[in-house]
């Protein structure tokens, strides 16, 4: 039987300041995109009984790779201010 996970673990950041440490659940979210792609691929539970789409062993083995990639809201564009168009040469 496999291992099930644990469901009260958040899969993402939320708006706490400590959690944007980057690498926070990056592993757990690599895998849940993947297992989610499999079933857009036309996969079922029974055929993700491994590593790369399931909670098999070593699935986070398999994502060792996810913490490089930090998991982060991007933030809105400044908006130019009238004061910041008139100052700028026209074209």
């Amino acid at each position: 039987m496999l291992p099930v996970r644990d469901i009260a673990q958040p899969l993402c950041t939320d708006a706490s300041p400590d959690s944007q440490k980057p690498g926070r659940d990056s592993v757990q979210l690599a895998h849940v995109i993947c297992h989610e792609l499999a079933h857009a691929k036309g996969l079922r539970h029974t055929e993700m009984r491994n590593v790369r789409y399931g909670w098999a062993d070593g699935w986070k083995e398999y994502y060792g790779w996810a913490p490089k990639y930090a998991i982060a809201v991007n933030p809105e564009p400044a908006t130019p201010t009238i004061e910041d168009r008139r100052a700028q040469p026209e074209a």
